[in-house]
């Protein structure tokens, strides 16, 4: 795909993924994030998973460059003042949950779902595991 080039089209943001600017003539959403038109394969909210949830914004930057840099795209879903989700292709869900596994010392991984959150949520905002350890010990039961 290439970039927007319409001349009628006014502008409405930038893409979620890419920060390319969007017009009103080729903007596609998804999780009520703009994303340009040379994302419209991922334009449904099925072709994405969730690998982390966030009670802040601290450390999604770094995050986010880290999945770029192995060409994997993710976009950040606000849900509300204290929910921030990421999500990446379906297609990239092993390598994205294998670099997130580095752990930053603000987040847990939970070992069952393993979805990234930050350790002031308190459990896992999944499967409500309140410890890592109880998630690798029901997940040999």
């Amino acid at each position: 795909m290439e970039a927007c080039d319409h001349a009628e089209g006014s502008p409405v943001g930038q893409c979620a993924i890419c920060d390319e600017m969007v017009c009103s003539e080729c903007f596609r959403s998804v999780f009520n994030e703009v994303i340009c038109n040379a994302h419209d394969k991922l334009e449904d909210e099925s072709e994405w998973v969730l690998v982390g949830f966030y009670s802040d914004r601290e450390g999604l930057d770094e995050r986010r460059y880290t999945l770029a840099d192995h060409s994997i795209p993710s976009v950040i879903a606000e849900v509300d003042e204290e929910t921030i989700e990421l999500y990446v292709p379906n297609d990239d869900k092993e390598e994205g949950f294998a670099l997130l596994d580095t752990q930053a010392e603000y987040t847990v991984l939970c070992a069952g779902c393993r979805i990234e959150f930050t350790k002031n949520i308190g459990a896992c905002p999944l499967c409500g595991v309140t410890r890592v350890q109880d998630a690798a010990e029901s997940a040999g039961d």
